[in-house]
């Protein structure tokens, strides 16, 4: 018995390793709020490709990443009039959010600073779309005050708790296949729910918005403030139409902890650092690396364990735009040791 169990566990572990790491496929939006050429101006345009840019409401302003770096947006329901939202982020482009059942995955980084309850919602939403009937949404919501996460789908979601804490970035990513909604949670899987969805049918010049639900009625102890809207931070959002496997996310997360390759060709094994040391990841062309100082060697690797670019002493900002699109490993070398993760490169 002892032996079968031996062999179900490395059959399990074997398996494992052979999911592949394809975070270009099935990715229809990408925004990694990067700052502009001039080193001063947020961003909102999509890297993956399609072309979808996001639309901000308000006065966008850039914030410290959890990096260090100048790459994250802030959302910030201002004082008003109790009719909406100040500061939100919608899409104004027409490719669609999956709907139905259809599989999906979201990834971003989340963060707030503080929570007033009297200006405040309890509940807030990250993200929303489709219809705010039962079962024909899909977002993403934080409790600070119960320490809970939601992945819903309105009135029929998964549930989470988590000792979330203020003033620290969250790695999220949540999928749902048509039968089974999951989250991680920091590179963890935190909850998983068998759940029936039939999300409404949007697109990203609907109602897709991340920063508030869609509730006409204020609450809270000023009523001045939208239902349910999200104060916080927001880094790196991913979209796709797939559902992600567990070494995507740890690579999303920061790094795969696999020295194999998502083509199954052997890549050099290196120590990883679970927080990746520059950004936007993924990229078009240029990386910021915020320690560059402390950066004595970098390395570009190929998936075949090529060295693609090398660069003593780096500057802040690395041109990679004569690089082809694909995925590589990004290595330092200095006083702190050798660090190394994933970057893709569109």
């Amino acid at each position: 018995m002892k032996n079968y169990c031996t062999l179900f566990l490395l059959i399990f572990m074997l398996a494992l390793k052979a999911q592949p790491i394809q975070l270009n496929a099935g990715l229809i939006g990408a925004y990694p709020f990067e700052i502009d050429s001039n080193f001063n101006s947020l961003q909102f345009h999509d890297t993956s490709g399609i072309n979808t840019s996001m639309n901000y409401q308000g006065t966008a302003t850039g914030h410290t990443d959890r990096k260090g770096g100048f790459g994250s947006v802030r959302l910030m329901d201002i004082p008003g009039n109790g009719n909406g939202p100040n500061e939100f982020i919608s899409h104004n482009a027409s490719p669609k959010y999956p709907s139905g059942d259809s599989a999906r995955s979201f990834s971003f980084w989340f963060m707030k600073e503080s929570l007033d309850l009297n200006f405040e919602a309890q509940i807030q939403f990250i993200m929303f779309y489709g219809s705010q009937q039962t079962s024909q949404g899909c977002g993403v919501a934080v409790d600070y005050a119960q320490g809970q996460v939601y992945f819903l789908g309105v009135q029929n979601d998964l549930i989470v708790n988590y000792n979330l804490q203020f003033s620290q970035w969250y790695h999220i990513v949540a999928t749902y296949d048509g039968d089974t909604a999951k989250m991680y949670l920091n590179d963890s899987l935190v909850g998983q729910k068998a759940l029936a969805w039939n999300t409404f049918s949007t697109s990203f010049s609907s109602n897709p918005r991340y920063g508030y639900f869609f509730q006409s009625t204020p609450t809270g102890g000023s009523q001045i403030h939208y239902n349910n809207s999200y104060k916080g931070f927001l880094d790196d959002v991913l979209i796709y139409n797939r559902v992600v496997n567990s070494r995507e996310v740890t690579a999303l997360y920061g790094g795969d902890t696999s020295t194999t390759a998502s083509s199954g060709v052997s890549v050099p094994s290196f120590s990883l650092s679970k927080e990746s040391f520059w950004y936007p990841n993924p990229t078009q062309g240029r990386i910021q690396i915020p320690d560059h100082q402390q950066i004595d060697l970098l390395r570009i690797i190929d998936q075949q364990g090529r060295i693609m670019l090398e660069l003593s002493k780096p500057n802040l900002g690395v041109d990679l735009r004569a690089l082809p699109a694909g995925l590589y490993w990004l290595q330092v070398e200095g006083p702190a040791g050798l660090r190394q993760g994933r970057l893709v490169k569109h």
